[in-house]
């Protein structure tokens, strides 16, 4: 029954939609009634969804009403055969704009009995169809595009399959433009990955979306071609091999057939080179390796070019068998080709097949093959011969290497060579790290002539190349080669331009690790000018960071004499970036000369730090602050007997720089401070503890229990700085304090030292944060335990504690932490007194 037939059947009711040009006339002459809203109270359910969505396709109805007035057949009483023409030629017109009333009787009766989210997923899929058939504005098509996959997770599968597969990626694909055929590509991969988990949804990916990719690999527009290939292939990946060999092989073997189109043959290559890894070696040494051979001999220059670049991903994947006995005679073939670009792509692979080849095979036809392409009339094929020598020598490890291959890499470094190609001795450069490692240190005299060449090159990029390898030459000569040869040439890099200084500097405690003890000190001191030489302060920023890891190599006395220095320089450098990362020397340093015992160096140092909190310059004082935050990481003992009060009266600094930045690592102290040694015991506990010693007389663990107090005396002096600092007279101080505290983590702190808490008045001073984390972890809670089990009280449960590695300079991590602190000072001067006659000792107690 058409659409108007099954209204006009009822005599009680009126067929109202918007205002055409021109009316239509019911079966008895009675004009029917236009109106814009229909209420729903008014109609039955019936009517309202017919006229509902007649409204939906109006904007069709009116591109198309000089059609519709111009078919004479019109409603009238008198003729009823012309009535049902012309609902047949609306319906007509509606399924050509592919939309559907669903208004038989039937349909009309099931849509009354959906609920209201089915109707609205029908609305949406008319109106993406609407969109696609009437739309000219190729931008709107293009963003409608892109939500097709969030459309079908909305609509489900079989919705999805019969009106999204069956009809508007067929229909955008073979009739729309290029920018909307380029935006549905990507979707096609994502609606396959969510139709693939069903069963209906597998067969529609296999049966009707795959089949759709032939049409877009011939595509005329490359761009479209690549983007459905790189798609394709993701595809594959989702289906099994049976699926890959059955649906997609076709597709590929189609295009390596098409004797119009050579892009579509070179399409093919690229993706049998892809499919070779994912498809039975049946079909692998069957079907694809024949297609190789084939292709080789395709009249095309650009298709032999690109079977020669896919040509190693398929020998890969083949049997050694195979592979010498099938695809090496197609690459000698190749490499023969009458045109130099086939040969230059034929030694770019070079390398590859020879890692793939036997060393018979190598030492056969390679070697021979390569001193061909040295010969060889094209200019460009002798350079690639240049660049690719290097690795190809490399390959020849553990055999006998033709010594004319040697004496070509060394004549690489002729300045004659040079000025026929500039890039000579860059290629050269590049590849001695990988000669020599190939031919052993013992061929160093025959090869130290060349480097000595190239160190001094003209070229930065040479020199630079070198500079970022010097420590992997060392590691490959040894010690003394490396003492004899290489400290001059690291002497002369740190001489040089900014670039090639940073190639030393960036592996220095590597090239440092290598050397003898007696022999480091030379090379370290080095770089005492260095740091005030360069202008580049992304250079001094890498010293900072290299000394770290140097300190531990040295002794004490020149730690203190070379490290030291240049480490508090850079702690005072102008660019802040520098100076942060300087700071963490400082705590290595301290440790390294603690450890050792060198209690007069580690003392020195401490006083210039006090002189650096007390220093009239400000960002002398903000210095200190980013010092203590690193040594309070490193080694908390430290931190509490030496710098805890200097660092806790920076809280009262006159400048408000100095605060904030105290502030800023106040907050990162709370939410990153480390575990204590037994989580579960609390100050009482400590406390009966010592109490038992003391009335004992036992003094065994005195030192250990006193690193314990200290640690509840920082946490309790911390949190109350934070209190001072949350409540400056500058909103930016509070505004640190806030923006760093791991909120999530402070509630779990106070729900576990809810006295402590109390005392400091904790709860009140983040009431805004707190009640936000309380409702966050509500609901949190809520959702899991209605996911476990629904009829489950709703209880609060511990979360587990993540330590936060974002930030190098804070400190240690504190969710389980500040226990109860009642007569914990006055318990702190008890164990003191205890330990008052052997003072010197307990302050040289390491952590």
């Amino acid at each position: 029954m058409s659409a108007i037939q099954a209204t006009k059947n009822n005599q009680n009711s009126l067929y109202k939609i918007p205002n055409p040009p021109q009316s239509y006339h019911g079966p008895k002459g009675d004009e029917l009634d236009i109106e814009e809203e229909i209420d729903d109270k008014i109609y039955v359910q019936e009517e309202y969804n017919l006229v509902h969505r007649k409204a939906k396709i109006y904007p069709v109805l009116v591109q198309h009403y000089s059609q519709i007035s111009s078919h004479e057949p019109s409603y009238t009483s008198d003729n009823p055969q012309e009535n049902v023409d012309a609902d047949a030629r609306i319906d007509q017109m509606l399924q050509e704009a592919g939309l559907d009333l669903f208004s038989d009787e039937e349909s009309l009766d099931s849509e009354a009995e959906e609920g209201a989210e089915n109707i609205e997923i029908r609305e949406k899929i008319e109106e993406i169809k609407r969109i696609i058939s009437v739309s000219t504005l190729f931008q709107e098509k293009v963003m409608l595009v892109n939500k097709l996959h969030e459309y079908a997770r909305e609509i489900g599968t079989k919705r999805t399959i019969e009106h999204i597969v069956e009809l508007i990626i067929p229909k955008v694909i073979h009739n729309e433009k290029p920018q909307v055929k380029k935006a549905i590509i990507p979707q096609l991969l994502k609606l396959a990955k969510f139709l693939i988990a069903s069963k209906d949804g597998h067969e529609a990916v296999v049966n009707n979306l795959i089949g759709e990719y032939q049409a877009l690999l011939s595509d005329q527009n490359p761009d479209i071609s690549k983007k459905a290939c790189e798609s394709l292939l993701g595809i594959s990946n989702l289906l099994s091999m049976e699926d890959r060999s059955n649906y997609i092989l076709p597709i590929i073997l189609g295009l390596a057939h098409d004797n119009e189109e050579e892009d579509s043959r070179c399409l093919a290559l690229q993706l049998l080179s892809h499919f070779s890894s994912l498809v039975e070696n049946e079909y692998l040494e069957k079907i694809i390796v024949s297609e190789i051979i084939s292709l080789s001999d395709d009249p095309v220059l650009n298709v032999r070019r690109t079977t020669v670049v896919f040509l190693v991903n398929i020998c890969k994947n083949v049997r050694q068998d195979t592979f010498e006995s099938k695809l090496f005679p197609v690459y000698y073939k190749l490499a023969y080709d009458n045109v130099w670009g086939v040969r230059k792509a034929a030694v770019e692979i070079l390398p590859d097949i020879s890692q793939i080849s036997s060393p018979e095979l190598r030492s056969q036809h390679l070697v021979d093959l390569y001193k061909k392409f040295t010969q060889d009339t094209s200019k460009w094929v002798k350079m690639a011969a240049h660049q690719y020598l290097g690795p190809f020598i490399a390959t020849l490890k553990g055999q006998t290497i033709d010594k004319s291959l040697v004496n070509y890499f060394l004549s690489m470094g002729d300045p004659r060579r040079a000025s026929f190609n500039s890039d000579v001795a860059f290629h050269c450069a590049f590849n001695f790290p990988a000669v020599l490692l190939t031919l052993g240190k013992e061929k160093w005299p025959d090869l130290k002539r060349l480097y000595k060449i190239l160190v001094r090159d003209n070229q930065w990029k040479v020199r630079k190349t070198l500079s970022y390898s010097l420590h992997e030459i060392a590691k490959i000569l040894g010690p003394d080669l490396t003492e004899d040869e290489l400290l001059p040439v690291l002497e002369g890099f740190l001489k040089d331009t900014d670039e090639i200084r940073n190639g030393v500097l960036i592996h220095l405690a590597d090239f440092i690790r290598i050397l003898r003890p007696k022999v480091r000190e030379k090379c370290i001191s080095l770089l005492g000018h260095l740091e005030s030489e360069s202008n580049h302060w992304r250079l001094r920023k890498l010293l900072a960071a290299q000394l770290k890891d140097c300190v531990e190599l040295f002794e004490p006395k020149v730690v203190y004499k070379i490290h030291y220095p240049i480490a508090l320089k850079l702690c005072k450098d102008e660019v802040a970036e520098v100076r942060t990362m300087a700071c963490c020397n400082i705590p290595i340093i301290l440790k390294t000369l603690q450890k050792q015992k060198s209690k007069d160096y580690f003392e020195r140092v401490i006083e210039d730090l006090f002189q650096i909190s007390s220093s009239e310059r400000y960002a002398h004082r903000q210095i200190f602050v980013i010092m203590c935050a690193n040594i309070l990481h490193e080694d908390l003992a430290m931190f509490c007997r030496h710098f805890m009060p200097h660092f806790i009266e920076k809280q009262e600094d006159r400048v408000v720089n100095v605060r904030i930045v105290l502030a800023r690592y106040c907050g990162r102290f709370l939410s990153n401070f480390r575990e204590p040694e037994q989580p579960s015991e609390t100050s009482s506990d400590v406390s009966s503890a010592v109490e038992e010693q003391i009335e004992q007389k036992d003094d065994s663990n005195i030192h250990k229990h006193r690193r314990r107090y200290e640690r509840l005396l920082c946490e309790k002096k911390f949190m109350k700085m934070i209190i001072r600092l949350k409540n400056d007279e500058k909103p930016d101080v509070g505004r640190e304090i806030t923006e760093n505290i791991d909120f999530q983590k402070l509630m779990k702190f106070i729900k576990q030292n809810e006295e402590s808490v109390k005392d400091i008045d904790l709860l009140e001073e983040f009431p805004d944060e707190i009640e936000e984390q309380k409702c966050a972890h509500e609901d949190s809670e809520t959702t899991a335990s209605f996911a476990l089990n629904p009829e489950s009280s709703l209880l609060l449960t511990e979360e587990e504690d993540d330590d936060n590695p974002d930030f190098s300079l804070s400190a240690p991590n504190a969710s389980v932490g500040l226990w109860s602190l009642q007569s914990t000072r006055v318990i702190i001067d008890e164990v003191i007194s205890q330990s008052s006659d052997d003072t010197e000792e307990v302050d040289s107690i390491d952590d």
